[in-house]
């Protein structure tokens, strides 16, 4: 005999099922009455009068794998002719998904709280409504303007509060954006009073009693969070298991999700679509900037790409249409007769080039790229270096270190991660040789052809520069020291003027 619905929520084009429910079988994923069931606890059951139906908007979420990208593709019941896409990396869905999948096969999540950390404009404050529409639940938005008071005592009741109104209105979720200010390490950074620190280890200590209550009891409530700290910088007593365990990291868009977004958002720059994902992936832009500068090219007409120094590192990528072309690949399988591609399988690979990191790191990029099928993150300045580290393991991908901007003990942290690490870089001494690389010994400007090299830094620099060009340039009837001169001439300042050589 099944057991009693305890709570089933309908998501409904019209406000109601179109027939009666009641003593109907229900579980969730199922439709009745024109209805979709999001959530039904437990599942399978059978609907009664006793049961708490909650009638949410009509939602509609499909899911279109691509490459290593997800596409949500989302109808409201404001506008069911029109829909809305995002693009994420299908690592990140599988884990919040596990999390949708756990409420409707358990009746709770597996974790009862579910942080979301990487860098600002990655999607994450967007996953925390789409999830929250997803399921349909009760809703509790938490923030500081909300909660703060200057009012003794008042600041711990009103969160106190949030989490009975979760309770109250179960199956609900708790979203939490830009939740720096509750789930730091810190209390909620800069110099405080003493009574201000007090308030916030309270409100902390709710946190943390409300979170385990939640999974001890297995209640139908998830307490999302959102953030730009790095894990570093999240409360350790967050990340244990039976709250949030390990964040969700979701970081900057990868060529094929922005060209996505292209195809669906600004169709009629398709034919630049390849030109335009290569320069913004190689500026470190996020999917935010990506709509921002695509916005501003729709509306005026004027493409403006500039690079997010500020980041400190980005995802690097050559056009898939580079790498067709018959002198770059002529170049990269004459470069794999010196470096082994298999190197790169490695999780522990340790390689310094000591060279010009501005000319080395495209043609190590492209080559990584070509022959390991490998994403690369450059690091030019440690500031985010957790982030970029989160990136490098999310994406599987192989780290390049400018390792004369970084400083030492940004090295050092390095050398103990589980990550693939290739140093570019020159020294000045014997004594400041890195410890624990190997020195690859490769003369990238040895290698036949010529031309290659330049078209691979004029696309990782976003310049426009023909074939035509090049061939006037003369490359082959110039002498090493000329050639170089010109290569690391073009990738630190972008000049192809001829009097370079």
């Amino acid at each position: 005999m099944l057991p009693v619905c305890r709570t089933a929520v309908f998501r409904c084009a019209s406000r109601k099922p179109l027939y009666n429910i009641f003593f109907s079988v229900a579980e969730t994923g199922s439709s009745i009455g024109g209805c979709f069931l999001s959530f039904v606890s437990p599942s399978p059951c059978l609907l009664t009068p006793d049961t708490n139906i909650v009638y949410g908007e009509y939602f509609d979420l499909r899911v279109e794998e691509f490459d290593n990208n997800i596409e949500l593709q989302i109808t409201y019941s404001s506008n069911k002719e029109l829909r809305t896409y995002y693009v994420y990396p299908r690592n990140v869905w599988e884990r919040i998904n596990g999390y949708i999948e756990s409420f409707r096969e358990k009746g709770y999540p597996e974790e009862p709280a579910l942080i979301l950390i990487g860098p600002p404009g990655t999607g994450k404050s967007s996953m925390l409504s789409i999830l929250a529409d997803y399921l349909g639940f009760y809703r509790v938005s938490v923030d500081p303007e909300s909660i703060l008071s200057m009012w003794l005592g008042e600041t711990e009741k009103k969160f106190f509060a949030a989490f009975a109104e979760a309770e109250t209105n179960i199956p609900s979720i708790m979203l939490f954006d830009e939740a720096e200010w509750i789930i730091s390490s810190s209390h909620a950074g800069g110099t405080r009073s003493e009574a201000s620190v007090h308030v916030y280890v309270n409100m902390k200590n709710i946190l943390k009693r409300k979170i385990d209550e939640f999974g001890k009891k297995k209640l139908p409530i998830l307490a999302v969070f959102a953030t730009n700290l790095s894990e570093e910088d999240i409360a350790d007593t967050m990340m244990r298991s039976g709250r949030a365990y390990r964040p969700v990291f979701v970081p900057l868009p990868d060529f094929s999700a922005i060209r996505r977004i292209i195809e669906r958002y600004f169709p009629e720059f398709s034919s630049e679509a390849d030109k335009l994902a290569t320069s913004m992936i190689n500026a470190g832009l996020s999917m935010a900037d990506v709509f921002r500068v695509l916005g501003d090219y729709k509306r005026t007409g004027r493409l403006k790409i500039e690079e997010m120094r500020s980041r400190g590192y980005s995802r690097m990528m050559i056009s898939p249409r580079l790498l067709e072309d018959r002198d770059v690949i002529q170049y990269l399988q004459n470069l794999s007769d010196k470096i082994d591609p298999d190197i790169f399988r490695f999780r522990r690979l340790r390689i310094w080039i000591e060279n010009t990191f501005e000319a080395v790191m495209p043609i190590i990029t492209a080559f990584i790229i070509y022959k390991a099928r490998k994403p690369v993150i450059a690091l030019t300045d440690a500031r985010y270096l957790d982030e970029c580290m989160s990136t490098v393991r999310s994406t599987d991908g192989i780290l390049l270190v400018n390792y004369n901007n970084v400083f030492r003990d940004a090295l050092s942290t390095l050398s103990g991660q589980n990550i693939p690490i290739i140093l570019i870089g020159t020294v000045s001494g014997y004594d400041e040789r890195p410890k624990g690389y190997h020195r690859l010994a490769v003369d990238f400007f040895e290698i036949k052809p010529r031309t290659a090299p330049v078209k691979i830094i004029a696309n990782i620099l976003n310049i426009d520069i023909d074939q035509a060009k090049i061939q006037k340039m003369g490359l082959d009837a110039k002498s090493s020291a000329e050639y170089k001169a010109f290569i690391e001439t073009l990738a630190t300042t972008g000049s192809t003027k001829l009097s370079s050589l």
